[in-house]
């Protein structure tokens, strides 16, 4: 019964219960291709990652000094019927003197949208994972660093007119 009145408790304030961390960042995943679904073996395929970051939070950039906080990394699963064809795109992230750490960190707030160039490795790839890895921070504390697997189906690469 004690443990029903603590986590009816921690329901009722708002707080995470029994160690459980905020997650301050939303991801979503979507890929593209031309041919559509499903995808030719040595097919592009084009996939965005978005995140959208809580208010006072931040994600490290895909390049941070040693020493300082978990960079960004993103790949696929082993196994996965596509590989990184490139280099991740990814908008130049702010800068800034992180007392956390004593270095100068390279960060996102707000949102950041990544493309991540892919190609199939195999015949009939119609469903694309990629997993990110990142840390998030604010004035307080830092998470420790967390991956998502997100997953999205490749669909038709709209024309532009």
């Amino acid at each position: 019964m004690k443990t029903v009145l603590t986590l009816a408790g921690c329901i009722a304030l708002g707080l995470p219960c029994f160690g459980q961390e905020s997650v301050p960042v939303q991801w979503v995943l979507t890929a593209s291709a031309e041919s559509g679904s499903p995808v030719a073996p040595g097919s592009e395929v084009s996939a965005q990652l978005d995140a959208r970051i809580e208010p006072g939070w931040h994600i490290y950039s895909l390049h941070e000094e040693p020493g300082g906080p978990t960079a960004m990394k993103i790949g696929v699963p082993a196994g996965s019927p596509f590989a990184i064809s490139g280099d991740v795109d990814a908008p130049r992230p702010e800068s800034a003197a992180d007392p956390g750490f004593g270095i100068v960190t390279n960060f996102y707030t707000s949102k950041v949208r990544l493309s991540v160039p892919l190609r199939s490795t195999r015949k009939g790839a119609g469903t694309v994972t990629v997993d990110v890895e990142y840390q998030a921070c604010n004035r307080e504390t830092c998470l420790r660093p967390a991956v998502e697997h997100l997953t999205a189906p490749v669909t038709k690469t709209e024309r532009q007119r």
